[in-house]
């Protein structure tokens, strides 16, 4: 437990920071075989913890299927998920624990990686834009465009390093049911992309439906 704010990091924490990074870039390398049962009860655990009604949620093989399954949705609008809440709340939580400077260096420890990430994915997007630029209309491209809701292990991986640095070497306090589910997402997903969609039902109203999509692993994986 962590009793007060810590003023300063000793060089050996500093040091020791890189290797949670590399940690847990290698627990989404893991060749696990897919389950979707577990991918399914994570993503549904996380949408109870927060009291949100649980989504339809669909598999896929890719990236590009996953986003072929986008445009025939028809009208629907991209959001960000679930797991943008488990972030909020697991780092927002442990942040609060630390002098503000000390949380500015970790992050800024981990953003060379956020940034190579923010490129991967670009350019994943972006490629995949163009295969389907001939089957989008104009509509559904600026669904697509919206890339900041779209979300992939390698993003959970490099907060859940920072995290668990903290957890681990400076015995912050933290929320034991959201870590696991963070973890469990983190491991059994691939890309996740959230969206909401009108759906008629029996009665003739309408009502919102909640879609998760989960590309299946492999997924490309960033190395050194």
């Amino acid at each position: 437990m962590l009793t007060q704010p810590l003023q300063s990091l000793t060089l050996e924490q500093e040091t020791i920071i890189k290797k949670y990074e590399a940690k847990w870039l290698k627990l989404i390398a893991a060749n696990n075989a897919f389950d979707k049962n577990a991918a399914a009860e994570a993503i549904n655990t996380a949408y109870t913890i927060f009291e949100k009604p649980k989504p339809t949620i669909i598999f896929c093989d890719s990236q590009y299927h996953a986003f072929k399954i986008v445009l025939e949705q028809g009208i629907c609008n991209l959001e960000s998920g679930v797991e943008y809440d488990l972030i909020n709340k697991l780092w927002n939580g442990i942040k609060n624990q630390l002098n503000p400077q000390i949380a500015r260096l970790i992050c800024q420890s981990n953003e060379p990686i956020k940034q190579i990430i923010s490129q991967y994915k670009s350019n994943t997007i972006n490629q995949i834009r163009r295969q389907l630029d001939s089957e989008a209309n104009e509509q559904q491209k600026k669904i697509l465009i919206r890339s900041n809701t779209y979300i992939q292990p390698e993003i959970l991986a490099s907060y859940g390093s920072q995290c668990d640095f903290c957890i681990s070497e400076l015995s912050c306090e933290y929320d034991d049911k959201i870590w696991l589910v963070f973890q469990s997402i983190l491991q059994n997903c691939g890309w996740i992309i959230t969206l909401e969609k009108l759906v008629n039902s029996e009665n003739g109203s309408l009502n919102r439906e909640k879609i998760v999509i989960i590309c299946e692993k492999p997924i490309a994986v960033l190395s050194d």
